[in-house]
């Protein structure tokens, strides 16, 4: 809406994944003196920058995730690779083993997800 200051100000929250591929709001303001009945427009054309507001999740199934390795498989041997999204665009994310309950037997790589046997 545009206020009798000329102050635009939005009417719903943009959720920037449901914006369109060039991330834009673009929309026209006419403005009109009432005395005289002149008008002018102008075309005003707004850059949305994204925020981190929406969760990772596992793209793997079926969940929880179940593998096989053998019992004398030597160290970093890959078992499984964890697989996430992240619909932001700063895709940073980082993968770390909690609750741990094989005795330190896995790892994770931060990075690719990568799940393999521990190195002694």
């Amino acid at each position: 809406t545009v206020e009798p200051n000329g102050a635009v100000r939005v009417k719903k929250k943009w959720d920037y994944e449901e914006l369109g591929r060039e991330k834009t709001i673009d929309f026209w303001v006419i403005i009109t003196n009432s005395g005289s009945g002149d008008t002018d427009n102008q075309r005003v054309i707004i850059k949305v920058k994204d925020i981190n507001d929406e969760p990772p999740y596992f793209i793997n199934r079926p969940l929880p995730m179940q593998a096989v390795v053998k019992l004398n498989a030597p160290p970093n041997t890959p078992v499984f690779t964890l697989q996430a999204k992240d619909p932001d665009t700063d895709h940073n994310l980082h993968y770390f083993l909690v609750r741990d309950r094989t005795g330190g037997r896995f790892e994770v790589d931060e990075r690719s997800g990568v799940v393999r046997t521990r190195g002694t």
